[in-house]
């Protein structure tokens, strides 16, 4: 019946061409049993319930009757889930573009599988077949849902194998990955009738669910997966005092390089007053030559003066020789003062200079620890990365 279909499906020809995305599929051969316990610590349980998809209604499509799958988990610990997935869906349909499936715990919550796959707002979604097995869970896996459903065209199948969960078409980020297990986060007891509802929202394709099953992980581990876990707790806990030292190195280190900008400022300061002193301890020593040249000269006329007998010049000359050794001893005076200010800026300039080669050796060591530090947290994170890989070998086993 897909000709009753043509009228929506030209727009999507020639973007399904483009795609052009490879098929690639794993085929779940899991069985199902309700309830069994696996190594893994993966409870599975059969779906009921089981059995053809109401058609949708036309003009306008309309939802058809939902086919409500159901599972009756029991024997799960209290607690949030670690894990949620639903395996081994074998599903029939000839218009993935149609097909609503949607998970429902026992208080309510859901998540959406996968919904109008390959919809824009005003598009009827992607014209690929479905048929099973599908497994779809928050397991890192290379298949696209969205991707694999257009790349198969009108003719093709969607591969079986493994898929992540997606947004809805319809509306803006139609076809993005969602978490399944997180939707859940509000569990707390897993105990009881779980839904997979699959709903057909158009008309003229019809299709069926065979089989199917649940699969949940409490979040507290046994046997070789709960030492992988406290594997993955010990790595995290060496990240995070890792994360902790490498912090507190980089703030020792801007501690210390600030240190090192105030050190440098202060010996600036302390180089600058040295020059000022220094320069005024030379103007002194001048001014204390002329003042030592001044009072020979006067000391020189006098004498001349006395030669001559003549009080009048004598005294003047006298006059003159008191002021000059007056005016040479305020010169001495100026500079041992000037002595002593040089001698404290440079004492002062010595200190500060000192002082920021002990800071810069203090901002190279916080350097080197630094370095150090964030070694030691590159190779617990690989630590950390490479437990988690062998938790998550175990927990998918």
């Amino acid at each position: 019946m897909k000709s009753q279909h043509l009228g929506r499906s030209h727009r999507w020809q020639a973007a399904l061409l483009a795609l052009g995305v490879a098929a690639a599929g794993l085929v779940m051969t899991t069985t199902a049993v309700a309830p069994a316990q696996a190594a893994s610590t993966w409870s599975t349980y059969a779906g009921t319930g089981t059995g053809p998809i109401a058609d949708g209604g036309n003009d306008p499509c309309t939802p058809g009757d939902p086919l409500a799958v159901q599972f009756e988990a029991s024997g799960m610990p209290l607690g949030p889930l670690r894990g949620v997935r639903v395996a081994d869906l074998m599903i029939e349909h000839t218009w993935v573009g149609d097909l609503t499936a949607t998970l429902t715990a026992p208080g309510g919550s859901n998540v959406v599988l996968f919904s109008r796959t390959g919809a824009d707002p005003a598009g009827a979604g992607y014209l690929s077949d479905v048929r099973g097995p599908y497994t779809f869970s928050d397991a890192p896996t290379p298949n696209d849902w969205w991707a694999e459903a257009g790349a198969q065209g009108d003719a093709g199948t969607i591969p079986a194998g493994r898929y992540r969960a997606s947004r809805p078409g319809g509306a803006e980020g139609g076809g993005a990955v969602q978490p399944i297990t997180a939707a859940f986060a509000g569990v707390t007891n897993p105990n009881g009738t779980w839904t997979l509802t699959v709903t057909d929202r158009c008309f003229g394709e019809t299709g069926a669910v065979s089989a199917v099953s649940l699969q949940l992980q409490p979040s507290a581990l046994s046997g070789a997966c709960a030492a992988y876990q406290e594997a993955v707790d010990s790595a995290a806990g060496a990240v995070s005092g890792a994360t902790t030292t490498a912090a507190t190195a980089r703030t020792t280190l801007v501690q210390r390089s600030e240190a090192v900008g105030i050190a440098q400022s202060s010996r600036q300061l302390a180089a600058a007053d040295a020059t000022r002193t220094t320069a005024a301890l030379t103007a002194a020593v001048t001014g204390l030559k002329v003042a030592k040249t001044r009072v020979a000269k006067a000391a020189k006329t006098l004498k001349t003066a006395k030669r001559s007998h003549q009080q009048k010049r004598i005294a003047k000359a006298v006059t003159a020789l008191k002021v000059a050794q007056a005016k040479q001893k305020v010169a001495q005076t100026v500079v041992a003062v000037r002595q002593e200010a040089a001698s404290a800026a440079g004492t002062v300039l010595a200190t500060a200079t000192q002082a920021q080669l002990d800071r810069q050796q203090d901002r190279d060591t916080a350097m080197v620890g630094l370095t150090a530090a964030q070694s030691a947290l590159t190779d617990a994170v690989a630590v950390q990365g490479e437990r988690q890989r062998e938790l998550a070998q175990c927990l998918d086993a």
